[in-house]
């Protein structure tokens, strides 16, 4: 499957989510903690569980939402790290985030 988030911003969220959570849950989870409207259609966001091995990838077009479910059979996802207290930003392209979701690294 060829994903084509075009010009939306993406968001990769650094705290693990509950993978159990559907499309509802966690747009207002994006929009109550994070402040990204899913359904503006501009942002594509990112969840991964706790164990790294799943993700759920969230945004809207036209039509309606996407929930994108995510499991790797063998690695996992890479873990980024940021402090709480710094307003650190990570940003990736399109490429690089169908790469995260392959379960390689942001640099390999």
């Amino acid at each position: 499957m060829k994903l084509d988030f075009g010009d939306r911003r993406i968001t990769i969220v650094l705290a693990p989510v509950d993978m159990r959570y559907g499309y509802a849950a966690l747009s207002r989870f994006a929009q109550e903690r994070l402040f990204i409207d899913p359904d503006g259609g501009g942002d594509v966001v990112v969840f991964v569980g706790k164990h790294r091995k799943t993700a759920k990838v969230i945004w809207s077009d036209v039509c309606g939402g996407w929930l994108l479910y995510r499991r790797l059979h063998q690695q996992k996802f890479a873990r980024f790290m940021a402090k709480l207290e710094s307003q650190t930003v990570l940003n990736f392209t399109a490429d690089e985030v169908i790469s995260f979701l392959d379960g390689k690294s942001k640099t390999g």
